[in-house]
């Protein structure tokens, strides 16, 4: 009674998490690869036979979610079919193009937890094309090289095996296989940091109970050092990363330094003017993310809302109008242009 309390209990919470966070889906993925490689250890049959018993439950709860999500609230899948876009992204012409950019994808996040340099709050993306573009062909030896480790390892050294399997399962809903929203984001890497953290901290371990030693320097003491300048090192970009989120004009204005072409960066920091007053300053980054995607309604949006706050309705009303035009939908761009109109008495 109390098992069968405490499965039914997860599974509530499971439906719950996945209401709040799609990351969730990761988790039957997770629960089957701890039953395989600690509860099981390693052997298939045994896992069949919880199959029924423990991971079912799991997955069904996975499919009615799915089904509420894309058959009754109908959400749309990001596609060229579909006629809907990601934000700062194009998709690629080669068929094979979804997989080679989820392979650049994937890569690029293992840079961004092996080499954090360079962060942005904004980045833009370009769909890949060929198995042989530097990155994709890096990515593609990268993913394969820890696939191999981890199914190596999975006996003699589970939780390293865990570790590896951990990043690639909750790359799964960040990948874009299916292209939703934003395509590549730092944020992202939050959960499949966890796994790159356990498996930094497996390795730093087993070096350690190494007896290596070196004519000039113990290799323990060098290893102590080498770990302790990266922890410095990181900590020295966390610090710096910490000055540019201070506020919103810190936070933009650093992405349109690194992503000068990204109309979102330059609608934003047009925004963090606003809020400053500095009305010249926000028309000018309007201006530019006009230039950069003149399709788009959000530039003409915040050009509205710049120009209603310095006075000058008319221009407020033929910005929002332009926006509307743009199929800008949802309540802000009529609530914005009521209150317009109703300040110039229309």
């Amino acid at each position: 009674l109390n098992k069968g309390f405490f499965y039914g209990g997860s599974l509530v919470c499971f439906f719950i998490a996945l209401l709040f966070k799609e990351m969730a889906v990761t988790l039957p993925l997770i629960v089957l690869c701890i039953d395989f490689l600690f509860l099981s250890h390693c052997r298939a049959k045994k896992v069949l036979k919880n199959l029924l018993r423990i991971h079912l439950g799991f997955f069904l709860v996975l499919g009615a979610y799915l089904f509420l999500r894309y058959a009754v609230a109908n959400v749309t899948i990001i596609s060229p079919e579909s006629g809907t876009y990601p934000r700062n992204f194009s998709f690629g012409t080669h068929p094979c193009w979804r997989f080679f950019t989820v392979v650049k994808i994937i890569t690029l996040y293992l840079r961004l937890l092996f080499l954090p340099y360079n962060l942005t709050v904004e980045y833009l993306f370009e769909a890949a094309n060929s198995l042989f573009e530097p990155v994709v062909l890096i990515g593609f030896v990268l993913i394969l090289t820890f696939l191999w480790i981890a199914i190596k390892s999975r006996q003699r050294h589970p939780a390293l095996s865990f570790s590896i399997v951990w990043f690639f399962i909750t790359l799964l809903p960040i990948s874009n296989i299916f292209p939703q929203g934003n395509i590549f984001a730092e944020r992202y890497a939050y959960m499949p940091s966890v796994g790159y953290c356990l498996g930094i901290g497996l390795l730093f371990s087993w070096i350690l109970r190494q007896n290596i030693q070196t004519k000039a320097l113990h290799y323990r003491g060098a290893l102590y050092v080498l770990f302790i300048a990266w922890i410095i090192a990181l900590g020295r970009v966390c610090y710096e990363r910490n000055k540019v989120w201070q506020n919103d004009f810190t936070l933009w204005n650093d992405a349109v330094k690194k992503a000068p072409h990204s109309s979102l960066a330059h609608v934003n920091l047009a925004h963090a003017y606003l809020r400053m007053n500095y009305f010249d300053e926000a028309l000018k980054e309007v201006d530019e993310a006009v230039q950069l995607t003149p399709s788009l309604p959000l530039p003409f949006l915040m050009r509205g809302h710049i120009y209603n706050r310095k006075g000058e309705l008319g221009k407020a009303i033929e910005a929002f109008q332009s926006a509307r035009e743009r199929k800008a939908y949802g309540g802000e761009i009529y609530n914005s242009l009521a209150v317009v109109y109703g300040k110039n008495k229309q």
